[in-house]
């Protein structure tokens, strides 16, 4: 990729003051204050009439705050600049008036949601422009990693605020307000990194409003992994490979587009999932109740969260078409990251041959090494992890499962062997059971079979931790050291054993400088597992499997759990919380402070930059 110089970046426009942003993100809150006093509390904290004024006074705030002329703007500009809110608003109040709506009150909530929505909007293109310009000018090294972090713990504390809500969950938990705040923020931060482990059950403990809140922090944490991990990814691009000054892709407008690609690719999928899932959930009224299970599976299944709306999973559904069919492919689609999914998307539809110039900076001819990285590594992972499985887990003259004379489980009473066992399915249906373990275990807490002690035998459950420590492709929805760390590696022992100076990938030399960044991110994972089965097993009265399988899950991103969380001491929950937080935001922000030109790199042959991360 050749150096070239960065377009020179025009200077802002005469844009909002900061005290009118500030004053934006007033009238949400105090909105959104409103609101939650009004409807989030089995009684309003404070006088009804409070709560219904500080909504309307948000309303209004906003709106005048649009209108408030503004130095070097005129007025035709500022309507044309915020048409929408000025038009919205009072459209829909007329109509509602005009149908005949029995009351102000739907006005009220509908113009006080939409303005914290709308806020809520605002201050995330903000933070995305920020991303933008770290891209197109970036700073320090470690200023990308900061806006990201403070992006995700700025998300968990509000989750964890919404969820502590009483109205958020079904039971009364005034007598352990402490354990329930606790409880609140581990089940954000869970949600916010697509980790799937939870304290409460979902379908049992929280209410409409708590799940709908759960699947808030699911899509945001999700899609907000997409873009960072894609932004940096290319930032990381240009460190990596030593260059001063930004390639010619690197501008503003392209970076937008690609932020607006991502999100409509995002919303695109998932929609079109929700589809296909509505029918699978006929045990639910038809309209809103079958229309949120089916959006909250097809958004967990792509973001790779874990969580479902039913007790048992989705061993309860294994029977059903649209498991196999739509959910594991959005699990799979999610856990390869956009740049593979663009340039996918771009061979496909051979835009390349019509001359149409990619968004992101991709081969003349041919696929990027990225992309084959990524899928002969994902391609290899699936089946080791299938073929370990259905070995492991058929009966055989070996093994755990063995029942012959004189093993301790001789007796098939002592086997205590369940329908849903992946031991008591047939071929074709145990083919399926491993297939689908295989593809969703690096990626997403999901499962068609119990894997708690006794469903399934121990060096199966080993094997999901390997391929939970792994995980999926960088710039992707999945957790992990990712997968192309795992293939950079493999081929650098590979060199060494070969005796060759450098590490090859399809006959392309892989720079030394990407080989560092994954070691490091492959030590420093080992290390923080390290600590954390140490401290776990420290303050926690489990077995060892448990400790280390609950550990891999939570730094993994993943969600398969043996049973342990629900009964973790508050310091358990305090551990496994960072624990999730650092394996969600960890290893893209460690690759980002590592990555940099350093000594004997030029003395390397040059090669395609992989993204890590």
């Amino acid at each position: 990729m050749a150096a070239l110089t960065t377009p020179p970046i025009a200077p802002p426009t005469a844009g909002q003051p900061r005290s009118f942003d500030l004053a934006g993100i007033g009238c949400a809150l105090l909105g959104a204050t409103g609101l939650l006093a009004e409807y989030a509390f089995n009684e309003p904290p404070v006088a009804l009439a409070w709560c219904q004024a500080a909504q309307v006074v948000a309303v209004l705030g906003f709106l005048t705050l649009r209108l408030v002329p503004r130095q070097g703007i005129g007025w035709v500009a500022r309507l044309r600049e915020h048409w929408l809110d000025l038009a919205v608003l009072p459209a829909a109040g007329a109509a509602a008036i005009a149908i005949g709506v029995p009351s102000l009150v739907t006005i009220r909530q509908a113009a006080a949601i939409y303005v914290v929505l709308r806020q809520a909007g605002l201050t995330a293109t903000t933070v995305l422009e920020k991303a933008v310009q770290e891209v197109v000018r970036p700073g320090s090294r470690w200023q990308a990693a900061r806006l990201m972090t403070a992006s995700y713990l700025v998300v968990v504390v509000l989750g964890g605020a919404l969820l502590a809500l009483p109205k958020a969950t079904t039971a009364d938990h005034r007598n352990m307000p402490y354990t329930h705040l606790l409880n609140s923020a581990f089940a954000a931060t869970s949600a916010t990194c697509s980790a799937g482990l939870n304290v409460y059950e979902l379908p049992r403990d929280y209410t409409l409003f708590g799940q709908a809140v759960i699947l808030g922090l699911i899509q945001a944490g999700g899609l907000g992994m997409l873009v960072f991990g894609t932004l940096f990814g290319m930032l990381l691009v240009r460190q990596l490979s030593g260059e001063q000054d930004g390639p010619v892709w690197m501008d503003r407008s392209r970076v937008r587009r690609i932020v607006a690609a991502i999100v409509g690719t995002t919303v695109a999928l998932e929609g079109l999932g929700a589809v296909l899932l509505y029918p699978a959930w006929a045990d639910q009224p038809a309209g809103l109740e079958r229309g949120f299970h089916a959006v909250f599976h097809s958004v967990g299944a792509f973001c790779n969260a874990g969580f479902t709306l039913q007790k048992d999973n989705l061993i309860g559904r294994s029977d059903l078409w649209q498991v196999y069919g739509v959910i594991l492919p959005l699990a799979v689609v999610g856990s390869l990251g956009f740049p593979v999914l663009y340039e996918v998307i771009y061979r496909m539809r051979r835009q390349h041959r019509k001359g149409v110039t990619p968004l992101l900076p991709l081969p003349g001819r041919g696929w990027s090494l990225h992309t084959r990285l990524v899928l002969v590594t994902t391609l290899c992972l699936v089946a080791g992890g299938m073929l370990g499985l259905l070995y492991f887990e058929t009966p055989g003259r070996i093994g755990y499962w063995y029942v012959g004379k004189g093993n301790l489980l001789a007796l098939r009473d002592a086997l205590q062997l369940s329908p849903d066992w992946m031991r008591s399915h047939l071929g074709p249906q145990r083919l399926f059971d491993g297939l689908f373990q295989s593809a969703v275990a690096p990626t997403a807490g999901l499962h068609t079979i119990p894997v708690e002690p006794g469903a399934v035998s121990p060096a199966s459950q080993f094997l999901l931790m390997v391929l939970m420590f792994v995980g999926g492709a960088p710039a992707s929805t999945a957790g992990g050291i990712k997968t192309v760390a795992l293939a950079v590696l493999v081929l650098y022992v590979v060199s060494i054993l070969r005796r060759k100076r450098q590490a090859e990938a399809f006959g392309q030399p892989i720079p030394g400088r990407v080989v560092r960044a994954a070691l490091g991110v492959f030590f420093v994972s080992i290390a923080w597992l390290t600590l954390t089965v140490l401290a776990l097993a420290h303050v926690e009265r489990a077995g060892f499997l448990a400790i280390a399988f609950e550990a891999v899950s939570a730094f993994s991103n993943n969600g398969l759990s043996l049973g342990l969380t629900p009964n973790l001491t508050a310091l358990g929950k305090g551990i496994l919380l960072l624990t999730m937080l650092a394996g969600r935001i960890g290893p893209l922000a460690l690759v980002m402070g590592l990555a940099g030109q350093d000594e004997g790199s030029q003395q390397e042959k040059a090669g395609e930059t992989v993204v890590l991360g």
